[in-house]
C-alpha cells in the first residue's frame, strides 16, 4: 500500500442471499487521482461504493477499509464523512421542498444557541456554490433547479464536508455536454487540490478524458486494472463484456415505415405553475408503423413534458391534436393512454418508474394486469410464463422473478420497466432515455430488443440526450430546442448538425 494511499479496500466481498455481488475486491484511489471504475450494470460497482461510503456497514460485508493506511470500521455514512469519504449517489434524494441551503447542509446548519444562523447559512451555501459556477438563491426551493443544479449542488455539498475521497457514481446523468465539460474542469481543479476522486461512468469518452486509472469489475470481481485510459477503449469494453466489441456492435438500420401509426398537430403544454407560460409550443410530429422516430434536445428542451402530455400525466393544461392508430384525442390520464396502445418508460425509474420492495414479477405485470386475469383474480401460472419468457429475452439478473426489485442494479431495474411496457403490447412505445445509467452491454441489448419492436411493425418515439445514440439508433430525429421542433432530419444527418440544431444553431 502506497504512502499516499486515502482510501483502499482489501479482500472484500458481499452476499446478499445467495448472489455474490462482490467476491475478494481490492481497490485502491491515492491522493490527487482520478480512477474511473467502470462494468455492466450488475457487476459490483454502486455495492463497492456503498461498502467504502458506510451505507452497508462493516459489519455487512467481509474484509477490510483502510483509509491513509489505517483500519476503518465504518457504522454508516456519517461515520464515513467524518474520516473525509464522501459519496454523490447517481439517484440524488433531495428534499425539493427545502431551500438549496437546507439541502447542502442538512444535519450540519450553523447554529448558536439552538437557533440556525441565517447569514452564516447563506455565506456558506455561496461560497460553495461558486465553485461550480452556480447562482441559485440559497433560500430558493432545491425543487426548482434543474437536474444538472441539483447534482451540482449536492456535489459541492459534498465537498463542504472536508471531503478527501469523493464517490461519484454516474455524475454526468442527464447533463448536457457543456454541463458535463464544466463538471470535468472542476473535478480536475479538485484532483489538482489533492482530492481522491472515484468516477464510475458508463461513458467510454468520459474514462478518457477524466482517469488516470480504470478499474473494470465484472460479475462481483474486479478483473483489469489499466494504468491509463487514452486509445484502449476496446480493452475496457472487452473486460467489461467478456467480448470483442465487434460481437456487441448493433446491426445497421434497415426498416422504414411506410403506413402513418401516431400524429400530433399543434400540441402545447403549458407549465402547471405559471399560468400562460408554454413548455412545449405548436408541436408537429409522425410517428410511422415500423419506425424509430428519434426526439433529441438537451435538457429543458422540452421533450419530458410531451412524453408526459402524450401520456395523459401532465399536471397543467395541454391542447392540441392527437391521433393513434385512427383514433383521436389526447388521453386524460394514464390508464387511457394504456387503453389507446401508448406506453411511456420514464426517465426517472426510481421516482416513476419502479415500485419498491414488490418482486420483479410485480413490476412486470403491473400495466397489464387485465391479460393475465379473468374475474379479477390473476392466472399465476399465465404470468409465470410470461414474465420468465420476458426475463430471458431481456437477459435480467438475477433470474428469479420473486427476486425484489430495489435489490436489482439499475440497468435491470430498466429491463424490468422495459418488460413492464412490452406486456402490455402497445402500438406506439414512448421510451424517455431508455438508456440512462445503462452500462455498454446492456446498452447494446436494449437497442437490438427496439430495432426488432420496430421490424415487427411497432411505432417507437425515442427521446433522448445522447446524441450518439440518436444518430445511430433512428429512422428520423425530430430536434427540439426551448420547447418548439425545429428541425427533422432524415437519414442523412450528422452529429454535428444534430448538436447544432439542439443549440440554436442552424
Amino acid at each position: 500500500m502506497g504512502d499516499s494511499s486515502l482510501l483502499k479496500a482489501d479482500g472484500v466481498s458481499k452476499r446478499y442471499g445467495g448472489v455474490h455481488a462482490l467476491t475478494d475486491v481490492h481497490f485502491e484511489v491515492a491522493a490527487g487521482e482520478i480512477v474511473a471504475l467502470v462494468g455492466e450494470n450488475g457487476a459490483g460497482k454502486s455495492t463497492l461504493m456503498k461498502v467504502l461510503s458506510g451505507v452497508i456497514p462493516a459489519n455487512g460485508f467481509d474484509g477490510q477499509i483502510f483509509v491513509n493506511n489505517k483500519p476503518e470500521s465504518f457504522q454508516n455514512v456519517y461515520t464515513a464523512e467524518k474520516t473525509g469519504i464522501v459519496l454523490v449517489p447517481q439517484e440524488l434524494r433531495i428534499a425539493p421542498n427545502l431551500t438549496v441551503a437546507e439541502n447542502m447542509f442538512i444535519g450540519r446548519l450553523p447554529q448558536k444557541n439552538g437557533l440556525i444562523q441565517f447569514d452564516s447559512l447563506s455565506d456558506l451555501t455561496n461560497h460553495w456554490l461558486k465553485l461550480f459556477d452556480l447562482n441559485a438563491d440559497p433560500f430558493g426551493a432545491a425543487g426548482g433547479l434543474s437536474t444538472s443544479e441539483q447534482r451540482m449542488m449536492m456535489i459541492a455539498g459534498a465537498l463542504s464536508q472536508d471531503a478527501k475521497v469523493l464517490l461519484l457514481d454516474e455524475p454526468t446523468a442527464a447533463l448536457t455536454e457543456s454541463e458535463a465539460q464544466q463538471l470535468f474542469g472542476h473535478i480536475q481543479k479538485l484532483k489538482e487540490q489533492g482530492l481522491g476522486i472515484v468516477v464510475i461512468t458508463h461513458r467510454l469518452d468520459e474514462v478518457e478524458a477524466l482517469a488516470d486509472r480504470v478499474v473494470v469489475m465484472r460479475n462481483g470481481k474486479v478483473v483489469e486494472h489499466l494504468d491509463s485510459a487514452s486509445g484502449r477503449r476496446r480493452e475496457i469494453v472487452r473486460a467489461m463484456i467478456g467480448r470483442d466489441l465487434e460481437e456487441a456492435t448493433p446491426r445497421k438500420l434497415t426498416t422504414k415505415g411506410t403506413k402513418r401509426l401516431f400524429q400530433i398537430n399543434g400540441l402545447n403544454v403549458e407549465d402547471p405553475d405559471v399560468p400562460g407560460k408554454l413548455r412545449v409550443e405548436d408541436a408537429h410530429l409522425t410517428v410511422q408503423a415500423g419506425e424509430i422516430h428519434g426526439l433529441y434536445g438537451l435538457v429543458g428542451a422540452g421533450r419530458t413534458e410531451l412524453a408526459r402530455s402524450l401520456f395523459g400525466d401532465w399536471p397543467g393544461p395541454v391542447w392540441g391534436d392527437m391521433q393513434l392508430a385512427g383514433q383521436r384525442g389526447l388521453p386524460k390520464t394514464p390508464a387511457e393512454a394504456i387503453s389507446k396502445g401508448m406506453a411511456l418508460l420514464t426517465e426517472d425509474r426510481k421516482a416513476t418508474g419502479i415500485f419498491e420492495g414488490h418482486s420483479i414479477s410485480t413490476n412486470m405485470s403491473a400495466a397489464s394486469l387485465r391479460s393475465i386475469s379473468r374475474w379479477g383474480i390473476i392466472d399465476d401460472s399465465k404470468e409465470f410464463s410470461r414474465n420468465e419468457t420476458m426475463m430471458q429475452t431481456l437477459d435480467i439478473r438475477p433470474f428469479d422473478l420473486e427476486y425484489a426489485i430495489n435489490a436489482l442494479s439499475g440497468g435491470n431495474q430498466q429491463k424490468v420497466l422495459f418488460a413492464r411496457w412490452l406486456n402490455s403490447q402497445p402500438k406506439l412505445l414512448i421510451l424517455d432515455e431508455p438508456t440512462l445509467g445503462v452500462d455498454i452491454g446492456a446498452r447494446f441489448h436494449i437497442y437490438e430488443t427496439i430495432r426488432n419492436l420496430a421490424d415487427e411493425g411497432l411505432g417507437i418515439l425515442f427521446i433522448s440526450s445522447d446524441v450518439d445514440e440518436v444518430a445511430a439508433e433512428c429512422d428520423r430525429v425530430t430536434v427540439m430546442y426551448k420547447g418548439r421542433m425545429v428541425r427533422e432530419f432524415q437519414t442523412d444527418r450528422t452529429r454535428g448538425q444534430l448538436v447544432a440544431a439542439a443549440t440554436g444553431g442552424e
